[in-house]
């Protein structure tokens, strides 16, 4: 994990910032001090967590984002997705979101390969 990180910090323009999103991740303090662990190693945040849901199959079977689901059952996942979009755009929680949406999917899949 370390050695991905040294090449994207590499690869990125030198302004990029970079952080840690946990993915599929159990609520539960183990976890959190891992990530916690895993952070500090490697220098960078960590600015959310994507908890392991049916929400987010059932939403991707229907062709549509976790924002754009309907009911209070994705209320805590749109905003763990939310938190994640402020903190890329630098926006607030509502004008992120929308902006999220416009991110480069380069740099989705360059974040996604490491």
């Amino acid at each position: 994990m370390a050695l991905m990180v040294q090449q994207l910090r590499r690869i990125l323009p030198s302004k990029q910032a970079m952080a840690l999103v946990l993915n599929r991740a159990p609520r539960a303090a183990t976890t959190a001090r891992q990530a916690e662990a895993l952070a500090s190693q490697l220098k960078l945040p960590v600015i959310g967590s994507l908890r392991n849901s049916s929400n987010y199959l059932n939403a991707a079977s229907q062709g549509l984002g976790m924002i754009e689901m309907h009911g209070a059952h994705y209320k805590s996942d749109q905003g763990d997705i939310a938190r994640i979009a402020q903190w890329c755009t630098g926006k607030t929680p509502e004008k992120s979101v929308r902006q999220f949406r416009h991110i480069s999917p380069e740099s989705i899949a360059l974040a996604c390969s490491a």
